[in-house]
């Protein structure tokens, strides 16, 4: 009996530290992104300061795709766990001046980043960047580690176009569950269909 103890402990140290790592953060499709987001837009990063180890980026809005924004205005957007594929490839940078965002975003939730006159930051890998044509998306390879635009998602002529339906999707599914809260049919087979 006693030789079954070390197996024991054993099997029991590796139930209770198999979860202890950190999880890898999540990586949206386009219709996730847009329903848990409050505005999306599409514009280019004018300033780009980090306070309090947060960067803050004020972003120049060319297209308005869900929210209040209008075209022409200025949002404001914290980044915090998001770097850039720098010209090496073992490197990285911030997002910063110059470069081309569409962002899925929400209020932020902490006060100190409010204090820091941050309102917004993107929703779990709620950040694309176009460069050349080309749209990138963001996922993170390892925790700890940064959500980086590792992901093709294609072509930047054809994007608006995508997202735009994701966010007319993400709208009516917004109104479907308000009205259909209490209709357990159709909740569940909504759940079949995403599964």
């Amino acid at each position: 009996m006693k030789a079954s103890n070390p197996i024991l402990a054993l099997l029991v140290l590796l139930i209770f530290t198999s979860g202890v790592h950190a999880a890898q953060m999540f990586r949206f499709d386009l219709q996730s992104l847009a329903y848990m987001s409050t505005a999306v837009i599409e514009g280019d990063v004018t300033d780009a300061q980090t306070v309090h180890w947060v960067d803050k980026l004020t972003i120049k809005i060319t297209k308005v795709y869900a929210g209040d924004y209008k075209t022409g205005d200025t949002a404001v957007v914290g980044l915090s766990a998001y770097a850039k594929v720098g010209k090496d490839a073992q490197a990285t940078e911030k997002f910063g001046t110059g470069d081309h965002l569409v962002l899925f975003i929400e209020p932020v939730t902490q006060q100190s980043w409010r204090d820091d006159a941050v309102p917004y930051w993107p929703v779990a890998s709620g950040l694309k960047l176009i460069v050349d044509g080309k749209v990138t998306g963001v996922e993170q390879t390892s925790n700890p580690g940064a959500y980086e635009n590792t992901v093709d998602e294609g072509n930047a002529a054809d994007y608006p176009q995508k997202v735009a339906d994701a966010v007319k999707w993400a709208a009516e599914f917004h109104k479907a569950i308000k009205e259909k809260k209490n209709d357990s049919k159709w909740l569940l087979e909504q759940l079949l269909t995403a599964a």
